[in-house]
């Protein structure tokens, strides 16, 4: 009996043609309880209507607080249409619901491109701390060296939700006008960690005088992630002169010790680096 109201739904779905009155009848397929129902929904409205009249029907079912699966199903959908949904999405930003930006900066976030970033940069200021970390790390992924200094001002805040992400986009950007905030991270306790791995992909001589100490660190994942990162500027073309020269500066016979009790970590990746250290 299931199955059967499934498939004459699904039939009733593939039947449409497009049309505005069908509209309504595509919604409540959005909202249904079978996953596959909600599929022949999505794949319909992507190929049959007009994208103009079903996105900001898609957006209304944002606010479904118990109906995660039309949630769901809306998000893939204007990530589908792309570009197509920035513009409605950009004015249902303006929403009082916290949840909803949440949303639509991940939407916004997976479609990707410059268009987006004016919307991102909105919520780097949103109250919802969850909507400004997910505005850092999208901006990360764009990888558009004109937010540098926004994710710098972030650096620099007491804020540590955002901080963190904000660290790591700065990584994936690449701008070496964030070196020096990323240097200042270092000596934030929470940061150590994510500041050692991102200025690890700069690869600088200099960076990896500021780094090498952080060997000899109490805890243990700051050790193995700074050994990660010495690895990282070897491959990147530092030399292994200067590698040794640098760590015999500040540990001098010392070093062999710090490296070679990684030899059997339980972590492949550090047992690589501690192997060719």
């Amino acid at each position: 009996m299931i199955e059967n109201s499934i498939d004459r739904k699904r039939q009733k779905l593939l039947s449409m043609e497009g049309l505005l009155n069908e509209i309504g009848l595509l919604i409540d397929a959005f909202k249904d309880s079978s996953w596959r129902v909600r599929k022949t929904a999505l794949e319909v409205a992507l190929e049959r209507f007009d994208p103009h009249l079903i996105i900001p029907k898609l957006i209304e079912l944002l606010y479904l607080e118990d109906n995660a699966g039309a949630r769901n199903t809306a998000i893939e959908a204007l990530v589908k249409l792309g570009k197509k949904a920035i513009p409605y999405l950009t004015e249902a930003f303006k929403t009082d619901n916290q949840d909803v930006r949440k949303f639509i900066i991940d939407v916004l976030g997976s479609i990707g491109g410059r268009e987006t970033i004016n919307v991102l940069l909105s919520g780097l200021k949103d109250p919802d701390e969850n909507v400004k970390a997910s505005a850092v790390e999208y901006l990360g992924r764009i990888g558009e060296k004109s937010v540098t200094e926004e994710l710098i001002n972030i650096l620099n805040s007491d804020d540590l939700w955002t901080a963190y992400p904000a660290i790591e986009a700065l990584a994936r950007i690449g701008d070496r006008d964030a070196i020096p905030a990323l240097l200042k991270s270092l000596r934030k306790r929470a940061l150590t960690e994510p500041s050692i791995r991102s200025l690890s992909f700069f690869a600088e001589p200099q960076i990896l005088e500021e780094i090498v100490p952080f060997l000899k660190d109490k805890r243990r994942s700051i050790q193995e992630e700074t050994l990660k990162a010495i690895e990282r500027f070897y491959k990147k073309g530092i030399s292994e002169e200067f590698i040794s020269e640098c760590l015999l500066k500040h540990f001098g016979n010392e070093a062999f010790e710090l490296i070679i009790k990684h030899l059997n970590s339980s972590r492949k990746d550090v047992r690589n680096a501690a192997v060719l250290m």
